[in-house]
């Protein structure tokens, strides 16, 4: 069996959002012919990653910590 063959059925029986979660490494390596990792277009690989719960927390914290930046700084 080869290294292919084999890695296919270790996927079989894998969970689907393990299976998703290998299938974007699998991009990211396919982007990469010289096997360095290139940083155009890392930061759209993570659309979508957040929850529609984890976006609006993320989205508060970054609120909040800005907030009280500003608001502690007069000459602003």
């Amino acid at each position: 069996m080869s290294v292919l063959e084999a890695t296919v059925e270790k996927l079989k029986v894998l969970p689907e959002d393990k299976v998703v979660a290998v299938a974007h490494y699998i991009d990211s390596l396919s982007n990469l012919p010289t096997g360095r990792f290139d940083d155009k277009g890392r930061f759209d690989d993570l659309a979508g990653c957040l929850t529609t719960e984890e976006a609006d927390r993320f989205e508060r914290a970054i609120n909040e910590s800005s907030e009280g930046i500003e608001s502690g700084h007069q000459g602003w």
